[in-house]
């Protein structure tokens, strides 16, 4: 998740060119103008989940525990379930958890047991995905990359998160292993009502996510905003978007908020 209510006009979807002869540039332009001076991460969670008490909330690839902080200090939290892998940042992780955290030193991936971790030497760059050193897309960073692997626990979100357990808030930034960790939270997603994932669509882990694998594991929930797109200035691509879903009122189950 990127530090919360940044943003930038250049990193808006244009979907149209200047000079093209039509006036939908000019007011997108506008729109998008207006959105970047309104938006924040705070106001977004608030018009989503502020009305509610007593949160329930997920942070896969908690990391230092950032996010969870932030969390912590706009809505109302009741409890956080954070999962951090990385040996090096997960003793941070658990010294700085306040008592409503909970705290586990694993993976989340669609089996539970073990598997290898590829440790970078910048952690939110870790994965149980390897860098791909023949990637075209990360601007040299991974052919002088060289990960070390680790062997980590690896459990399903689904064997973690109890039964009885709703969950209002599912932040997810795995570094390409997003489609894996849905793949084992089936269960818990039909108990959620908002789920924020970074969707890496770059060669730069040997395995790359597809928008469509993420639109279909959330089909119960609709993309409700794009918060961050990074782009790439080397070939213009797109390398990975922030996205946010929310869970469409016509498939909701019973969430008792």
């Amino acid at each position: 998740m990127q530090e919360p209510g940044w943003t930038t006009q250049d990193n808006l979807p244009r979907t149209k060119t200047p000079g093209d002869g039509g006036s939908g540039f000019d007011s997108s332009r506008s729109r998008n103008q207006d959105w970047s001076t309104r938006f924040s991460w705070e106001r977004l969670l608030d018009q989503l989940l502020g009305h509610r008490s007593g949160l329930t909330i997920v942070d896969v690839g908690a990391r230092y525990g950032e996010s969870s902080r932030f969390f912590d200090s706009i809505l109302p939290v009741k409890a956080i379930y954070a999962f951090e892998p990385d040996p090096r940042t997960y003793p941070y992780l658990r010294a700085d958890a306040p008592a409503h955290w909970r705290t586990y030193n694993c993976a989340l991936s669609s089996e539970s047991g073990t598997d290898t971790f590829w440790l970078s030497s910048l952690p939110g760059m870790s994965s149980l995905t390897r860098i791909n050193p023949d990637s075209k897309d990360s601007l040299d960073f991974a052919s002088n990359e060289s990960m070390e692997p680790v062997t980590v626990d690896v459990k399903r979100l689904d064997d973690v998160v109890p039964g009885d357990v709703c969950i209002d808030l599912m932040k997810i930034d795995a570094q390409s292993a997003e489609k894996m960790v849905l793949q084992g939270a089936s269960e818990t997603l039909q108990r959620t009502s908002v789920v924020v994932v970074e969707v890496s669509l770059y060669d730069m882990y040997e395995t790359q996510t597809r928008l469509g694998d993420i639109e279909s594991l959330l089909r119960d929930f609709r993309l409700y905003a794009v918060p961050f797109v990074s782009q790439n200035p080397g070939n213009l691509r797109t390398d990975w978007l922030e996205c946010v879903y929310v869970r469409d009122s016509r498939n909701s189950t019973a969430h008792g908020k």
